[in-house]
C-alpha cells in the first residue's frame, strides 16, 4: 500500500517540523534496496515514507545519493552480529552525489529499525564521506 507509505511519512514529517535539529536537514535518504529486490518487490517502501515526509517538511529526498552493492539476505532471522556482518559493506554513496554531501546533515528513513544495523551501515558511509549530521526516523522500532 503505497499511499499508506506517504500518509505515515507525513505523520512523521508533522513531528520532524517540531524538532529544529530534524527540521534543518539537507537532505532525506529512502535506505535502499538491491536493483533485484527492488524489481522483485516493484517498490521501496521507503521512497514512498519519504514522499510524505518531503511533502510535510519541505526537505528534499536524496534517492541516488546511496545505493545497495549486494543483495542481501533478509535480517529477519540473523541475530546482531549476523545482522551488521550481512550489511556492513552493503552501501556506497553514489559518486555523482560525491559534492552534496560534504558538510550536509541527513535524515536516513527505513520502515522499521529492529537493531539499527543498517541504518548504521548506511550513517558510516556517509560520515565517512564527509557527511556532518546523520539522523534516523521509522514508521516502526522492532524490540
Amino acid at each position: 500500500m503505497k499511499s499508506l507509505g506517504v500518509r505515515l511519512g507525513k505523520e512523521i514529517g508533522n513531528r520532524i517540523k517540531a524538532c529544529q535539529t530534524f527540521s534543518s536537514a539537507d537532505y532525506l535518504l529512502p535506505i535502499p534496496l538491491h536493483r533485484l529486490k527492488q524489481r522483485e518487490r516493484g517498490y521501496n517502501q521507503s521512497e514512498y515514507i519519504c514522499r510524505g515526509i518531503s511533502e510535510a517538511t519541505g526537505i528534499p529526498v536524496g534517492g541516488s545519493i546511496l545505493y545497495r552493492t549486494k543483495y542481501t539476505k533478509s535480517q529477519t532471522q540473523l541475530n546482531l552480529g549476523e545482522r551488521r556482518a550481512n550489511v556492513g559493506d552493503a552501501f556506497k554513496v553514489n559518486p555523482k552525489f560525491q559534492s552534496e554531501i560534504r558538510g550536509k546533515s541527513f535524515i536516513l528513513v527505513d520502515d522499521v529499525i529492529t537493531t539499527g544495523s543498517t541504518i548504521t551501515a548506511c550513517a558510516r558511509e556517509l560520515r565517512t564521506n564527509g557527511g556532518r549530521t546523520i539522523l534516523a526516523v521509522s514508521v516502526a522500532l522492532a524490540k
